[in-house]
């Protein structure tokens, strides 16, 4: 999995809190992006945890700015792909 983040003219805070399948909370980081810029990074590097958390989950906090924030799958049997808006509550 790879999570798309695209910042706006503001840039963007985040603060990326992953869970274990329980809710429990393994790691929390903040990161910075500058304005007007784009990656997709794998899933470990964006939450800093190697593997991640098998059934776990990942929260995504904008603390100041803005961002598109999505997710994007690969099936390797078929190659197709699958992406995903982050949806904020």
């Amino acid at each position: 999995m790879n999570v798309g983040i695209r910042t706006l003219e503001s840039g963007a805070v985040l603060n990326i809190i992953t869970h274990d399948a329980g809710g429990v909370t393994l790691n929390t980081r903040g990161v910075t992006y500058s304005a007007n810029y784009f990656d997709q990074p794998t899933l470990s590097q964006f939450t800093g945890l190697t593997p991640p958390p098998e059934g776990g989950s990942v929260q995504v906090q904008v603390t100041s700015g803005a961002a598109f924030i999505y997710g994007s799958i690969i099936d390797n049997r078929t190659q197709d792909s699958s992406m995903r808006m982050v949806e904020f509550r």
